[in-house]
């Protein structure tokens, strides 16, 4: 039996995290959230615990189809992982997108992070969340390493 994987936020959080996301809609955005996980015979759910949304110079380039974020604040959330003992939930926008898909793109830079993490950054799991043009426009997935795929989240749960 397929156990139910789940992204679990804070209602507060997940609003600080939309005002962001949708505060600009010429260019994608991104933000990094903390998740510890809580899982079951059946489920599988990533508890949010802490967002980190990038200053504008915190940005390597974003433009209205990519997005990247600098190095050194990468390696910043990277040893919040590791000081906090939680996974990375990496979240960016596609703000002209009608339906929620991961691109050619994201699929290239979560490769880099995903290595990165295994060689770096031990015992710490990723996810992704990609957001069209509205909140209710979403995708999730979760790297998952015992089999080296990335699997498809369920559902997004707000409380």
């Amino acid at each position: 039996m397929k156990k139910q994987n789940k992204i679990v936020f804070k209602k507060s959080d997940f609003s600080i995290l939309i005002h962001y996301l949708q505060s600009r809609r010429d260019i994608e955005l991104g933000a990094m959230a903390f998740y510890s996980i809580s899982e079951g015979d059946d489920y599988l759910n990533h508890l949010v615990n802490g967002i980190i949304i990038p200053r504008d110079e915190d940005y390597h380039s974003h433009s209205a189809y990519e997005m990247s974020l600098k190095p050194k604040f990468m390696e910043k959330c990277y040893q919040l992982c590791e000081k906090f003992n939680t996974h990375l939930l990496d979240i960016h926008t596609h703000p002209w997108a009608t339906t929620a898909s991961f691109s050619s793109i994201d699929d290239n830079e979560a490769i880099k992070k995903i290595d990165y993490m295994k060689q770096y950054v031990n015992n710490t799991k990723i996810s992704f969340i990609v957001f069209g043009c509205s909140p209710q426009i979403v995708q999730a997935r979760s790297w998952c390493g015992n089999n080296h795929t990335l699997n498809i989240t369920d559902n997004i749960i707000v409380l």
